[in-house]
């Protein structure tokens, strides 16, 4: 956000703030350039006498906006000057677009200055590519790590019970009262493993022991757990503050969610242990509205400690625990909700704790996990990959040089 004295004449170098960091402060005139949803009001408050709202583009935020605006223009309440060139956003220097990025890194630097030449740079022989990331010991210790290079990134003990996500170049892992993360951009896998970037204390009404979670965008999401079975925290990456989620409708723990749309967050399954049983049943939160729904599908087997993912308009579901034993089941029913739940080859190991994500053009891939029947429990380090074209079944690939590997994630490197 951009506030700056309308009567001016010279040019002054802009005040930019992030929005949370402008709160109860006004302005003659105030610009809001690529404001989240969650701070648009806010952001709109500001302004005493004009307001510029520069928003727009192909991402799917900027996307649900623009109903609102066309609403409100449609009311005379907005005044819409499509921009046909850059001209207007040529009024901010090379350093201004530097400060805008600093404050929020969804702000796009024009490509000609030298910052995006290096961050081009960085991220070009990545581009496209997957990196996966897993919990796991090996006899040279314990830690998350990038595999198959089978990089140590960060040396730290884990549980089964904790949060691990790996998002826009950041590991977040979450336990013992605290989410801990670490940027990878900038760092150099050679002189890894690497200390935390940030450590954030995790609200004390709540926790993380058997909680689900997702990110989108700029912000993570804690969902049911063994102590806060219906509840749920939002977390500002940026201004690493917390913010109560509505309740869900099914308290559960052990759940699985999935980032459904760029608004919505799909959980499934997990466990009730008030009625010490499985859950079948799916719901999801429209972050929009600030509202859960039932899904359209439940699944066809309760079940919990599954793996999950979003691939090509379609949900799949792999594995999990149920009535002592792990499973190797594998659906998927189509992403609208639409239709069955169709069955899949079942993996070859049984598994669960383990991760789930698109391989390839067309493919599937599980990695790690625990197999238990009963009081027997090992780990299960080999990796399965299933073609969904052929449908020939699943055929391992590789056995992790670990110990232990769980919740395994995928990162998608988008330039």
């Amino acid at each position: 956000m951009r506030s700056s004295k309308v009567e001016s004449t010279a040019r002054e170098a802009p005040q930019i703030y992030r929005v949370e960091d402008y709160r109860g402060c006004e302005n003659s005139g105030v610009m809001c350039v690529g404001v989240e949803d969650t701070w648009m009001v806010e952001g709109i408050s500001r302004a005493i006498q004009t307001l510029f709202i520069v928003d727009g583009g192909t991402s799917a935020a900027a996307q649900s906006r623009m109903g609102l605006w066309m609403e409100m223009e449609r009311r005379g309440k907005l005044l819409h000057r499509p921009l046909t060139s850059s001209d207007v956003l040529e009024s901010l220097s090379d350093d201004d677009w530097r400060a805008l990025n600093e404050k929020s890194l969804f702000l796009k630097i024009p490509k000609d200055t030298a910052t995006d030449d290096d961050a081009r740079r960085e991220t070009s022989s990545l581009e496209g590519a997957t990196r996966i990331f897993v919990m796991g010991s090996s006899d040279g210790g314990v830690g998350i790590w990038e595999v198959p290079e089978n990089t140590r990134w960060v040396q730290q003990g884990f549980s089964i019970v904790d949060i691990f996500l790996a998002q826009s170049f950041m590991l977040i892992h979450g336990s013992e009262g605290e989410v801990r993360i670490l940027h990878l951009e900038g760092k150099d896998p050679r002189e890894a493993p690497h200390g935390w970037d940030h450590k954030i204390c995790i609200p004390p009404t709540f926790s993380a022991e058997g909680t689900t979670g997702v990110g989108i965008r700029e912000s993570l999401f804690l969902l049911g757990g063994k102590r806060n079975l219906c509840e749920g925290r939002s977390l500002d990456l940026h201004s690493e503050k917390w913010m109560n989620l509505p309740l869900m409708t099914q308290g559960r723990t052990n759940a699985t969610s999935v980032m459904w749309n760029p608004d919505t967050i799909l959980v499934m399954g997990g466990a009730d242990p008030e009625k010490e049983m499985c859950l079948s049943c799916c719901e999801f939160l429209d972050l929009r509205i600030g509202q859960w729904s039932p899904f359209h599908l439940n699944m066809p087997l309760p079940v919990n400690s599954h793996a999950a993912t979003l691939y090509n308009d379609h949900i799949y579901i792999s594995g999990g625990f149920r009535a002592g034993e792990s499973l190797g089941e594998v659906r998927r029913c189509r992403a609208n909700g639409q239709g069955p739940w169709d069955p899949l080859p079942s993996l070859r190991f049984k598994r669960h704790l383990h991760g789930m994500m698109g391989f390839g053009t067309a493919g599937l891939q599980v990695i790690g996990g625990i197999y238990q029947k009963e009081s027997e429990l090992t780990s299960v380090l080999s990796t399965e990959t299933l073609t969904l074209d052929g449908m020939r079944g699943w055929e391992i690939q590789l056995e992790l040089p670990f110990k232990r590997v769980w919740k395994a994630r995928s990162m998608k490197v988008v330039g």
